[in-house]
C-alpha cells in the first residue's frame, strides 16, 4: 500500500473518494466531504473522523483491489474492530453523560456507585464473536481460539475517562 502524506490541500484525495486513512495510530476507511470549501474527513455517513480517532488524518492510500465483493477481515481484525466499537460506544456514552449534566466521578473514588466502569474478559469477547452456538464453545476451545488469534488472556476495561474539572473538585 502506497501512502500519500498530507502536507497541503493538494495532497488530499478527491471529495467522496473512499480511501484508507491514518492518523498514525488509527487506520480505517474514510472519505472527504467538502462543505462551503472546507474539507472534513468522515468514516461513515454523518460520522466525522474524530468520532473514531483522536488525531487528524496525516496520510491516505487508495483502497486495495479486492478479489471479491464479500471478502472479509481476518478474525483478529474482527476482534480488534469489536473492541474498538465497544470503546467508541463508551466515548458516546461519556458525551451523553456530559450532555445530560452527569458530573464526573474521580477515578480515585471507584467505590462510589456513580462511577461507571465495566470489564470483559477477553475470553468472553472471543467466545461470543467466534464460538457462540457452536459445539465447541467451552473454556478450553475459547482459550485455544485466543491463542490462535494471538490474544493474551487479559481483561478489557471500559471506564469513564472524562477529566474532572477544577469546578467539580471545588
Amino acid at each position: 500500500m502506497e501512502w500519500t502524506r498530507i502536507k497541503t490541500e493538494k495532497d488530499l484525495p478527491a471529495p467522496g473518494l473512499r480511501v484508507i486513512a491514518t492518523d498514525g495510530t488509527f487506520t480505517g476507511e474514510a472519505y472527504i466531504t467538502a462543505v462551503c470549501g472546507v474539507n472534513t474527513w468522515h468514516r461513515g455517513y454523518h460520522e466525522p473522523w474524530e468520532a473514531y480517532a483522536r488525531k487528524p488524518v496525516i496520510a491516505w492510500a487508495e483502497m486495495p483491489n479486492r478479489n471479491s465483493e464479500t471478502e472479509s477481515h481476518s478474525e483478529r481484525d474482527i476482534y480488534d474492530g469489536c473492541v474498538e466499537l465497544m470503546q467508541m460506544l463508551m466515548g458516546r456514552f461519556e458525551r451523553y453523560l456530559d450532555f445530560i449534566g452527569v458530573p464526573v466521578t474521580p477515578k480515585e473514588d471507584k467505590d462510589n456507585e456513580e462511577y461507571f466502569s465495566t470489564q470483559f474478559y477477553v475470553t468472553e469477547i472471543v467466545e461470543r464473536l467466534f464460538l457462540w452456538n457452536t459445539s465447541h464453545s467451552g473454556g478450553t476451545s475459547t482459550r485455544m481460539k485466543c491463542k490462535e488469534l494471538g490474544i493474551s488472556d487479559e481483561t478489557v476495561i471500559f471506564e469513564d475517562e472524562r477529566e474532572v474539572s477544577d469546578e467539580e473538585t471545588d
